[in-house]
Parts: C-alpha cells; sequence; structure tokens
C-alpha cells in the first residue's frame, strides 16, 4: 500500500462503517427504513429477520438487500436454499426490483467448511442442485413478460400470497409461509386448478383447501 492510497482506503473504510451501521440499524428497527421482510423467525422471544429488502426513506437512492442466517446458523441445507430461491425473487420483483442476479450459478465445492463454495444453483460437476430446479419452475410460472407479483401478507396465519398475470393472460398464484403450515381457503377460481410445488411437483388441492408450508406453491388458473 502507498500513501497515495491511504486517504481513499480510509474513506472507504467509513462508508463501509456507515453502510453497515445502517444494516444493523435496519435489521433492528426495519420500520426505520421501510423495510419489506421475506420471512423471519422467532428464538427465545426475539424476532431474527431472515431475509428482507429495505427501501431508504431518505435522499439515497436505490435498495439495500440483506440476507442473515442467524436463526438457522451459519449453514442451510440444499432444500431449504431451494424452498429461498422463489421467495426471494417473488418479494424482490414486488418491492419494484427490475434485476436480481443469484450468486452463483455454479458451485466452487473447494471446501466443505467454506459456505461460499456451495452457494451455486448447479454443483461443481454441473448437475443440478434442488436450487437449480427451484428456479426453472420460478420461470415456468414466471415467465419474461409477466405483470409485476404483488404480494400481500396476513400476519395472523403467518401467509404470504403473490398475484401476477403470464404473458399468456393466465393469472398465476403463490402461496407460502415463513414457517408454520397453514390451511389457505381458495378462490372459486382456483378450485381444482393446476397447482405445482417449488421443484414443480405436482400438488393435489382438496377441493378449495391447499396446505401450504414455507416453500411455494403456484396455482395457475384454468
Amino acid at each position: 500500500m502507498t500513501l497515495a492510497l491511504l486517504p481513499i482506503m480510509v474513506v472507504c473504510a467509513k462508508i463501509i462503517r456507515q453502510l453497515m451501521r445502517l444494516i444493523l440499524i435496519t435489521l433492528a428497527h426495519p420500520r426505520v427504513c421501510g423495510a419489506v421482510r421475506l420471512g423471519s423467525i422467532v428464538t427465545q422471544k426475539k424476532l431474527w429477520p431472515v431475509s428482507g429488502i429495505y427501501q431508504l426513506n431518505s435522499d439515497l437512492h436505490g435498495n439495500i438487500i440483506v440476507h442473515t442466517n442467524m436463526a438457522h446458523g451459519r449453514n442451510v441445507s440444499e432444500n431449504l436454499q431451494a424452498k429461498r430461491v422463489a421467495r426471494t425473487y417473488l418479494v424482490a420483483f414486488a418491492a419494484g426490483i427490475s434485476k436480481v442476479f443469484w450468486y452463483n450459478l455454479r458451485s466452487y465445492e473447494n471446501d466443505d467448511k467454506d459456505m461460499e463454495s456451495h452457494f451455486g444453483l448447479l454443483h461443481k460437476d454441473l448437475s443440478p442442485k434442488p436450487a437449480y430446479n427451484a428456479f426453472k419452475t420460478l420461470i415456468d410460472n414466471l415467465p419474461n413478460g409477466s405483470t409485476r407479483p404483488v404480494v400481500t401478507y396476513d400476519k395472523t396465519n403467518d401467509l404470504y400470497t403473490a398475484t401476477w398475470k403470464r404473458p399468456d393472460g393466465k393469472a398465476v398464484t403463490a402461496y407460502w409461509t415463513s414457517m408454520r403450515l397453514t390451511t389457505v381457503r381458495l378462490p372459486r377460481n382456483l378450485a381444482n386448478a393446476k397447482a405445482v410445488d417449488f421443484l414443480g411437483n405436482t400438488v393435489k388441492t382438496n377441493g378449495r383447501e391447499l396446505n401450504v408450508a414455507n416453500s411455494v406453491v403456484f396455482i395457475t388458473e384454468k
């Protein structure tokens, strides 16, 4: 490092500290920055945000996307990673974000103890992980040209509902919860409609009732 670079490094360090402070404030007080959470987990009477999109109520532009596994520990299973794919994209698009880039496509898998070696949608040998199939299922149900999803949250039942229209005009509804299992009473237009889970497997509906958990279920009107 040269002395000429030192002032720049000091400024960068200050910016990073300010950004981290903003993130910590936002995590503790999400209403300050208008947080939109993907889900939360209660542990020891504390509410830990699992992931969220924080919109700045200031003259700053853009959003900060924060993800934390504090409630789960440092690692998550491949199945849990797959469950979060559709949830992440649906909530991000509903919040007005135009592009979301998943990091990364292919896992390095150089070190079993290194989290970053396992972030990919594909294994090192390019075989698909469950997250890849979840990504494909999301694209099948939310293809390019679809309307922007609208997401609502029913706090009583911990139920998230996303709705949009595909380019062919058919309406799609997606349901999921943060953690719990709940039963959804489907509207008449979705009774006995085609339903698939986050991996694209067919889900049977009991007339107008659908069991929903912490993974997305897609339902397309007839």
